[in-house]
């Protein structure tokens, strides 16, 4: 079986796309490839909270807001999240909205 350069160089296009596919994937969809642990948190306020916004800690990125939901007939927020294996949360931690 003879390979045409047409073949090689559509080959290269594709593979080149697909890597650039992959890229803008991770990037643009906030991919993360660590381990974490998943916690909730209870706030009579969330000022625009969303899924998918960040959870800093000290300002760095260590987690994602997961779901926000509406509780107690509506007179609270429950707050999902997750936040990086690596750091390590206890009973004393406080969350807080900024």
């Amino acid at each position: 079986m003879k390979t045409t350069g047409t073949t090689i160089k559509l080959g290269i296009v594709w593979l080149v796309l697909s890597v650039f596919t992959v890229m803008i994937i991770v990037v643009f969809g906030q991919v993360r490839f660590h381990h974490t642990t998943g916690y909730s948190a209870v706030f009579t306020h969330v000022s625009g909270l969303r899924a998918g916004q960040f959870v800093r800690a000290a300002g760095v990125e260590v987690g994602k807001v997961a779901k926000v939901t509406l509780i107690d007939g509506d007179k609270q927020v429950l707050v999902d999240f997750t936040v990086d294996r690596s750091l390590s949360l206890d009973q004393a931690t406080t969350a807080s909205i900024r």
